[in-house]
Protein backbone atom coordinates (compact mmCIF):
# COMPACT_ATOMS: atom_id res chain seq x y z
CA UNK A 1 0.00 0.00 0.00
CA UNK A 2 1.12 3.38 -0.99
CA UNK A 3 1.59 5.89 1.81
CA UNK A 4 -0.61 9.27 0.67
CA UNK A 5 1.28 12.95 2.41
CA UNK A 6 -0.79 13.76 5.78
CA UNK A 7 -0.56 17.06 4.30
CA UNK A 8 -2.87 15.98 1.70
CA UNK A 9 -5.03 13.81 3.62
CA UNK A 10 -5.94 17.18 6.02
CA UNK A 11 -5.91 19.25 2.84
CA UNK A 12 -9.24 16.77 1.53
CA UNK A 13 -10.66 16.69 4.85
CA UNK A 14 -10.82 20.39 5.17
CA UNK A 15 -12.20 20.46 1.66
CA UNK A 16 -14.85 17.42 2.20
CA UNK A 17 -15.52 19.45 5.24
CA UNK A 18 -16.11 22.98 3.67
CA UNK A 19 -17.98 22.15 0.81
CA UNK A 20 -20.50 19.87 3.65
CA UNK A 21 -21.24 23.19 5.50
CA UNK A 22 -21.30 25.06 2.44
CA UNK A 23 -24.13 22.87 1.22
CA UNK A 24 -25.90 22.65 4.24
CA UNK A 25 -25.97 26.40 4.42
CA UNK A 26 -27.24 26.63 0.84
CA UNK A 27 -29.87 23.20 1.49
CA UNK A 28 -31.47 26.15 4.47
CA UNK A 29 -31.09 29.29 2.17
CA UNK A 30 -32.67 27.48 -0.55
CA UNK A 31 -35.80 25.93 1.46
CA UNK A 32 -39.20 26.77 0.27
CA UNK A 33 -39.75 30.46 2.98
CA UNK A 34 -36.51 31.73 0.95
CA UNK A 35 -36.97 35.20 0.11
CA UNK A 36 -37.50 34.99 -4.06
CA UNK A 37 -36.35 36.80 -6.97
CA UNK A 38 -38.99 36.00 -10.58
CA UNK A 39 -37.73 37.02 -13.52
CA UNK A 40 -40.55 37.44 -16.15
CA UNK A 41 -39.95 38.12 -19.73
CA UNK A 42 -42.67 38.62 -22.37
CA UNK A 43 -41.28 37.95 -26.16
CA UNK A 44 -43.33 40.28 -27.73
CA UNK A 45 -44.40 40.21 -31.71
CA UNK A 46 -42.45 43.39 -33.60
CA UNK A 47 -45.58 44.93 -35.00
CA UNK A 48 -47.18 45.00 -31.61
CA UNK A 49 -44.76 45.95 -28.97
CA UNK A 50 -45.42 49.67 -28.24
CA UNK A 51 -49.10 48.92 -28.29
CA UNK A 52 -47.90 45.99 -25.32
CA UNK A 53 -45.99 48.75 -23.31
CA UNK A 54 -48.64 51.27 -24.03
CA UNK A 55 -51.34 49.30 -22.48
CA UNK A 56 -48.92 48.17 -19.76
CA UNK A 57 -48.00 51.75 -19.49
CA UNK A 58 -51.40 52.84 -18.79
CA UNK A 59 -52.04 50.02 -16.18
CA UNK A 60 -49.14 50.37 -14.66
CA UNK A 61 -50.34 50.97 -11.15
CA UNK A 62 -51.75 47.34 -11.07
CA UNK A 63 -47.66 45.82 -10.82
CA UNK A 64 -47.18 48.07 -7.90
CA UNK A 65 -50.30 47.47 -5.95
CA UNK A 66 -50.88 43.69 -5.84
CA UNK A 67 -46.88 42.54 -6.77
CA UNK A 68 -43.84 43.20 -5.47
CA UNK A 69 -42.33 44.96 -8.62
CA UNK A 70 -38.80 45.88 -9.05
CA UNK A 71 -38.18 46.59 -12.43
CA UNK A 72 -40.15 46.02 -15.96
CA UNK A 73 -38.15 47.72 -18.89
CA UNK A 74 -37.51 46.79 -22.60
CA UNK A 75 -33.47 45.82 -22.68
CA UNK A 76 -31.99 47.02 -25.85
CA UNK A 77 -29.43 44.95 -26.03
CA UNK A 78 -27.65 41.97 -24.37
CA UNK A 79 -29.67 39.60 -26.62
CA UNK A 80 -33.65 39.01 -28.42
CA UNK A 81 -35.19 42.41 -28.64
CA UNK A 82 -38.80 43.07 -27.99
CA UNK A 83 -38.80 41.49 -24.54
CA UNK A 84 -40.76 42.80 -21.76
CA UNK A 85 -38.40 42.09 -18.79
CA UNK A 86 -39.60 42.11 -15.00
CA UNK A 87 -38.55 41.38 -11.85
CA UNK A 88 -40.24 40.81 -9.01
CA UNK A 89 -39.01 40.42 -5.49
CA UNK A 90 -40.99 37.92 -2.71
CA UNK A 91 -39.04 38.41 0.54
CA UNK A 92 -41.69 35.99 1.76
CA UNK A 93 -40.67 33.15 -0.41
CA UNK A 94 -43.35 30.58 -2.06
CA UNK A 95 -45.91 31.75 -0.10
CA UNK A 96 -46.26 35.31 -0.39
CA UNK A 97 -45.57 34.46 -4.16
CA UNK A 98 -48.54 32.15 -4.38
CA UNK A 99 -50.43 34.32 -2.76
CA UNK A 100 -50.10 37.33 -4.97
CA UNK A 101 -50.77 35.29 -8.19
CA UNK A 102 -53.96 33.99 -6.76
CA UNK A 103 -54.68 37.83 -5.64
CA UNK A 104 -53.46 38.56 -9.51
CA UNK A 105 -55.89 36.07 -11.19
CA UNK A 106 -58.61 37.18 -9.11
CA UNK A 107 -58.35 40.68 -9.95
CA UNK A 108 -60.76 41.65 -12.88
CA UNK A 109 -58.41 44.51 -14.00
CA UNK A 110 -56.04 42.12 -14.28
CA UNK A 111 -57.72 39.80 -16.75
CA UNK A 112 -58.98 43.00 -18.58
CA UNK A 113 -54.92 43.68 -19.28
CA UNK A 114 -54.36 40.40 -20.13
CA UNK A 115 -57.28 40.44 -22.61
CA UNK A 116 -55.93 43.40 -24.28
CA UNK A 117 -51.90 42.56 -24.04
CA UNK A 118 -52.01 38.51 -24.72
CA UNK A 119 -52.14 38.34 -28.38
CA UNK A 120 -49.34 40.83 -28.60
CA UNK A 121 -47.22 38.31 -26.58
CA UNK A 122 -45.69 35.08 -28.79
CA UNK A 123 -44.08 33.70 -25.62
CA UNK A 124 -43.76 34.10 -21.50
CA UNK A 125 -41.12 32.36 -19.72
CA UNK A 126 -41.13 32.45 -15.71
CA UNK A 127 -37.81 32.34 -13.68
CA UNK A 128 -37.36 32.06 -9.98
CA UNK A 129 -34.03 32.39 -8.09
CA UNK A 130 -32.79 32.85 -4.85
CA UNK A 131 -29.88 35.66 -4.16
CA UNK A 132 -26.42 34.38 -3.81
CA UNK A 133 -25.06 35.13 -0.09
CA UNK A 134 -22.66 36.76 -1.94
CA UNK A 135 -24.89 39.82 -2.83
CA UNK A 136 -24.75 40.51 1.16
CA UNK A 137 -21.70 40.12 2.00
CA UNK A 138 -20.01 42.12 -0.73
CA UNK A 139 -23.07 44.91 0.08
CA UNK A 140 -24.23 44.70 -3.79
CA UNK A 141 -27.28 46.04 -4.54
CA UNK A 142 -30.24 43.42 -4.14
CA UNK A 143 -33.31 43.39 -6.08
CA UNK A 144 -34.93 42.41 -2.76
CA UNK A 145 -34.48 46.06 -1.86
CA UNK A 146 -37.73 48.28 -3.21
CA UNK A 147 -35.03 51.30 -4.18
CA UNK A 148 -32.93 51.86 -6.75
CA UNK A 149 -29.23 52.11 -6.51
CA UNK A 150 -29.31 56.07 -6.96
CA UNK A 151 -31.81 55.73 -4.15
CA UNK A 152 -34.96 56.70 -5.43
CA UNK A 153 -37.79 54.93 -6.48
CA UNK A 154 -37.35 55.75 -9.94
CA UNK A 155 -34.05 55.92 -11.70
CA UNK A 156 -34.55 55.77 -15.59
CA UNK A 157 -30.44 56.11 -15.91
CA UNK A 158 -29.99 53.40 -13.52
CA UNK A 159 -28.42 50.03 -15.56
CA UNK A 160 -28.79 46.42 -14.49
CA UNK A 161 -26.81 43.94 -15.45
CA UNK A 162 -28.41 40.26 -15.40
CA UNK A 163 -25.57 37.26 -16.32
CA UNK A 164 -26.53 33.53 -17.23
CA UNK A 165 -24.25 31.02 -16.45
CA UNK A 166 -24.36 27.21 -17.43
CA UNK A 167 -22.12 25.22 -15.19
CA UNK A 168 -21.42 21.87 -15.22
CA UNK A 169 -23.54 19.81 -13.34
CA UNK A 170 -22.19 18.18 -9.91
CA UNK A 171 -23.34 18.83 -6.42
CA UNK A 172 -20.57 21.43 -5.43
CA UNK A 173 -20.45 23.37 -8.57
CA UNK A 174 -22.76 26.28 -7.30
CA UNK A 175 -21.10 26.54 -4.42
CA UNK A 176 -17.26 26.50 -6.13
CA UNK A 177 -18.85 29.00 -8.74
CA UNK A 178 -19.55 31.43 -5.73
CA UNK A 179 -16.60 31.16 -4.09
CA UNK A 180 -14.53 31.58 -7.25
CA UNK A 181 -16.96 34.82 -8.26
CA UNK A 182 -16.75 35.90 -5.06
CA UNK A 183 -12.57 35.91 -4.96
CA UNK A 184 -12.80 38.12 -8.20
CA UNK A 185 -15.57 40.87 -6.70
CA UNK A 186 -13.12 43.04 -5.25
CA UNK A 187 -10.60 43.61 -8.35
Amino acid sequence: ATAVPLKRDMATLLRRRFLASVRRDHSSRFASSSPLVELCEDRLSCKRANAYFTAVGDKSHLHTETLPLRLFCKPETGGLLNVATHFYAFNGGHAERNAARASQDSDQRWRSLSDITSPMVKEQRSFLFVEAPLVASFGLQSLRNATCPSGGTDSPGAIYELRRYQLALGYDTVPRFLEMYAAGLPS
